[in-house]
């Protein structure tokens, strides 16, 4: 009965052929060489084995063959020139560089030897190369003394590796002489380095024993650390550039290192200025570098142009010495070249002061916000609590609205004092049929007295007076029992 007809219900359905999931050995070896069995199907693993032989067996155009292990590792060295394509001189220079074949599955790798002068590495990954009529290059394409065009660049083999002559002989190729390097060598003016010496590290033992047989060290140049040693001088410097627009004057400190004549400038400032490490490397400090670059022979300054007063050119900054620590003075007492008194107090610039100018508060909450808003915090951002004796104390009165208006008349508002900070509220209780709701009439905050400056305290308020707060004026009719005994 066909699985097709029966219920899709618990116990009717079939089962699935299971396997136990190998897979197919394509491969074959025979008398030592690797083929490809005929059922390999229509498998990737079947075409990438087609694509990567080189030889069929028999009849069977499914069967592939395969290089033997003792050819898969041979990799043949050809040394070969190459002209640089960065030189479009009437005579291009050459470059160096060895091709590297993979007989394995015939790739091309081509390396070029480190010269000095000359970017090294890989000119052409390992691949297969195709050549112009779209033919692999093969073994027969490299030979002595010819040239190999890959990818628009012409080759010519100069010479091989032992192991690949070896190699050639054993296949039978005809041993033809190489062309001789003194041909084309202009690769040889560079100074070629050999891949064994390039980058080698020098031999300390060399040295040594050049010493030992009278050949000493070259000390030239070296008299003033062996006179001062590590010793510096160190002044300091300033550099007013106020008469430029945001400029300001500026400190430095200049040391001078008596072992090589060689002079630094660190930065010495402080207080919002941008921090830089220095302002001049240690190097020998050209005294008018505009007439070293017309040709004129070069100036360095010397300890003996440093000194209290003097202005250094550092590459158009004028420098002023204005002091100098006690060793330096003491060193240029010996040399009898005493320093002059210090000039720091004059090097002082009278900083200019700017007036902050306040805008009036334009009634918007209280007026130290507004401060802060224009100008910073101005003004300590809590009130300062006047004693524990006037916590939570609230002086309350009973006031009304002083106006033109007939219809304020009847409305009565509550005017808390707060004893702590000083300020002032003021509340409205609702009445009814009046019109109005009543609520919250001013937010809680210090009021200052109209048409002064002072803030309104506890003595302004008194019962029988009038009060004005803002804009609004009011008559202060009583007062609660506490405020009253207070």
């Amino acid at each position: 009965m066909s699985s097709d007809l029966l219920p899709s219900l618990p116990g009717y359905k079939a089962h699935p052929i299971r396997t136990n999931g190998a897979k197919k050995q394509y491969f074959m070896t025979l008398n030592g060489h690797k083929f490809v069995k005929d059922d390999c199907g229509d498998s990737p693993d079947c075409e990438l084995s087609a694509s990567a032989s080189i030889a069929t067996l028999g009849s069977s155009a499914s069967a592939k063959f395969f290089p033997s292990s003792n050819v898969d590792s041979s990799v043949l060295n050809f040394t070969a020139t190459v002209a640089d394509v960065h030189d479009y001189s009437a005579n291009p220079r050459s470059r160096r560089c060895s091709i590297l074949y993979y007989v394995e599955d015939n790739t091309v790798k081509i390396v070029e030897h480190p010269q000095p002068n000359s970017a090294s590495g890989t000119l052409l990954r390992r691949s297969v190369v195709v050549k112009e009529n779209g033919s692999p290059l093969t073994l027969d394409d490299l030979q002595y003394g010819e040239d190999v065009v890959i990818y628009g660049r012409v080759y010519s083999i100069i010479n091989c590796s032992d192991s690949t002559r070896t190699f050639l002989e054993d296949i039978g190729r005809t041993n033809l002489p190489p062309r001789k390097e003194d041909d084309d060598c202009s690769w040889k003016d560079d100074k070629t380095v050999e891949w064994g010496t390039f980058r080698r590290e020098k031999n300390n033992l060399k040295v040594f024993m050049e010493a030992k047989l009278g050949n000493t060290v070259n000390n030239t140049g070296r008299e003033g650390f062996n006179e001062y040693g590590n010793m510096v001088l160190k002044f300091l410097c300033i550099w007013d550039d106020s008469e430029r627009l945001y400029g300001d004057v500026l400190e430095f400190v200049l040391v001078y290192h008596l072992a090589d004549d060689t002079i630094e400038i660190f930065n010495n400032q402080s207080g919002g200025k941008e921090l830089f490490p220095k302002l001049l490397k240690r190097a020998p400090l050209v005294k008018d570098y505009e007439s070293t670059a017309d040709g004129d022979e070069e100036q360095y300054y010397h300890w003996s142009d440093l000194y209290i007063g003097a202005d250094i050119n550092v590459y158009s900054r004028m420098l002023h010495i204005v002091e100098a620590d006690s060793e330096t003075r003491n060193f240029y007492d010996l040399m009898e070249c005493p320093l002059g008194p210090s000039e720091r107090s004059v090097a002082k610039s009278s900083r200019i002061s700017f007036s902050r100018d306040i805008p009036p508060h334009n009634g918007f909450g209280s007026e130290e916000d507004s401060l802060k808003s224009c100008t910073g915090p101005l003004c300590p951002s809590t009130a300062p609590a006047r004693s524990n004796v006037f916590e939570n104390r609230i002086l309350s009165f009973f006031a009304r609205l002083l106006t033109k208006n007939s219809n304020d008349d009847k409305r009565r508002f509550v005017i808390s004092f707060y004893m702590q900070d000083r300020t002032i509220k003021i509340h409205e209780p609702p009445v009814r049929n009046s019109g109005y709701v009543g609520g919250l009439f001013l937010s809680r905050r210090k009021v200052k007295r109209y048409g002064g400056s002072d803030y309104i305290n506890e003595h302004d308020f008194e019962v029988g007076s009038t009060i004005r707060i803002l804009t609004h004026e009011f008559y202060i009719e009583d007062a609660n029992e506490f405020t009253l005994k207070w």
